[in-house]
């Protein structure tokens, strides 16, 4: 991969072939990774909340069902 500078960017450089510009900057690419995958628990999380709860409503329904019969 030839890479050649961007004009009035030392930040990245842009890849011959490809054209495409990318970051030199490693220590950003790993912070976003991590965010990345911190939103990913956090979403996680809510889903699995979301199960709870609608299973809890279920059997809270199950059981007004019940002690009205």
């Amino acid at each position: 991969m030839k890479k050649v500078e961007v004009q009035d960017r030392s930040d990245v450089y842009r890849d011959v072939e490809s054209q495409a510009i990318i970051s030199r900057n490693v220590g950003a690419y790993e912070t976003r990774k991590r965010l990345m995958k911190q939103k990913e628990a956090e979403q996680n999380k809510i889903h699995n909340l979301e199960d709870e709860v609608a299973e809890l409503k279920s059997i809270m329904k199950q059981l007004l069902e019940k002690g009205n019969a």
